[in-house]
């Protein structure tokens, strides 16, 4: 009976590591196919279980064991494959030291059609004192934040009809939005919104903010890729900066191409930012997908990229500091 209940072990063992090594496959199929690359975001995830099975394989004897190791490490070696790029970039990204007067912080946040306490997060984004700050989902509740901020951020360009904001401490010099009429999730239409920012005794720059739809809607996704490529193309890419809920993980071929393509870098490399709250508002014990991402153009140097404090929304702010 012992050596049945092993044999039978064995199998399940090696069922799980065949799948293990399937399922690592499959994040490779993410390169020519959209539904596989949706795998690629739960990456982390991935490994993580994948080392757990590496660990139980132990228990195993003989061949079975052999086989089951073997292939529970080729799934593994196939699922960091997709990781190790993003955090050795986060390693390797060089840190300019801040100058008086020549610097731009800027604070991202998807504040949350559903925030559980705006003003709490209004105070949070006066306490990070971004000279910048671009917000998405900033509607229902979450209104009452761009409202908050007026005082000490008097310019805003927004988008009429959706819930994008660009609220700035300094001058605007123009700024707009495109829009367009279908809705892409929760009653959000597509939209880009820009401004260009003239801080004083500087030149100006231009900020540049979107939401894109969730991953599953990869059409739908596109065509938002394709409004922000127009947008980006009117604008010097050396001085443009960007920042946006993409529903992308650093780990998916999606975003890979579009770093690829796009014409500036990105700054935010393998930081969590969501979720911060259950739906329901309760709070999530921690981040797990870095979706919030900040681009800048060749003229901006990285002085620091951050994970700010939990507010009232599911996402946590991500806040760039950048020496020009």
């Amino acid at each position: 009976m012992a050596k049945l209940m092993q044999f039978i072990w064995n199998i399940v063992l090696l069922v799980g590591a065949v799948a293990s090594f399937a399922l690592g496959l499959a994040l490779q199929g993410g390169r020519i196919n959209t539904h596989l690359d949706m795998l690629n975001h739960f990456a982390p995830g991935i490994v993580v279980a994948q080392i757990a099975l590496l660990a139980v394989t132990a228990s195993g004897s003989g061949i079975y064991r052999k086989i089951a190791i073997s292939f529970c490490i080729t799934g593994i070696f196939l699922t960091s494959f997709r990781l190790a790029p993003e955090f050795v970039a986060a390693l390797a990204t060089p840190r300019a030291s801040a100058q008086a007067g020549r610097t731009l912080r800027v604070l991202d946040w998807n504040v949350w059609v559903k925030n559980t306490a705006p003003k709490v997060s209004a105070d949070l984004i006066l306490k990070y004192d971004p000279d910048v700050i671009t917000l998405q989902e900033a509607d229902g509740p979450a209104a009452a934040i761009p409202a908050a901020l007026r005082r000490s951020y008097p310019y805003v360009a927004r988008c009429r009809g959706c819930d994008l904001y660009i609220l700035s401490r300094w001058p605007l010099r123009r700024w707009g939005a495109k829009d367009e009429n279908w809705d892409h999730g929760a009653g959000r239409p597509a939209s880009v919104v820009w401004a260009e920012v003239a801080p004083p005794g500087q030149a100006p720059f231009v900020v540049l903010t979107t939401h894109y739809a969730h991953p599953n809607t990869t059409s739908r996704q596109a065509v938002q890729r394709a409004y922000l490529a127009a947008v980006l193309a009117d604008f010097d890419p050396r001085t443009t900066v960007l920042a946006a809920d993409m529903n992308l993980t650093p780990w998916a071929f999606a975003m890979e191409r579009q770093d690829a393509s796009m014409p500036l870098r990105r700054v935010t490399r393998a930081l969590a930012s969501w979720p911060a709250r259950f739906e329901r508002g309760n709070a999530f014990p921690m981040p797990l997908l870095p979706i919030d991402h900040i681009y800048a153009g060749s003229d901006w140097k990285v002085v620091s990229v951050q994970r700010g404090e939990r507010g009232g929304s599911d996402h946590y702010p991500i806040i760039a500091t950048l020496a020009r």
